[in-house]
């Protein structure tokens, strides 16, 4: 039985280029019609930084507010965020475990484990002296 905290993502991507995320690309946003936990989860999924993700939901909710919900272990939008974080890194495992042969694969990883490095050092940098890209 899922809590109020988790939800059925696995049977919604939002990576489907076919979801309204993709469709609504023309129409100047990218999150127009998604509701405040999809966004959430799937910049968790992508480990995007919680200013983006306030940046992102700033028509749907107060950017200040969420951030202290994403920073709060307490909030709905913590876990959305967390949940999110977690079914990324499985998809990535999974993904390179079936590509390990892959040349291409190895490569892509290495690039995406840089950018990830990259993007944790410029939080840590902003979160302590206030200082980022």
């Amino acid at each position: 039985m899922k809590n109020s905290k988790e939800s059925d993502h696995e049977d919604q991507p939002l990576s489907d280029p076919k979801d309204k995320m993709y469709r609504t690309l023309n129409n100047g946003s990218l999150v127009v019609g998604i509701s405040l936990k999809d966004i959430i989860f799937r910049c968790g999924e992508l480990q995007m930084d919680y200013t983006n993700v306030c940046w992102l939901c700033r028509d749907i909710c107060d950017p200040k507010t969420l951030m202290q919900r994403l920073h709060d272990p307490e909030t709905e939008a913590y876990g959305w965020y967390q949940s999110g974080v977690a079914q990324g890194n499985l998809k990535l495992n999974i993904d390179l475990e079936y590509n390990v042969g892959d040349p291409k694969a190895k490569d892509a990883y290495k690039h995406l484990s840089a950018e990830r490095r990259r993007q944790a050092i410029n939080r840590k940098l902003e979160e302590l002296f206030g200082v980022g890209e």
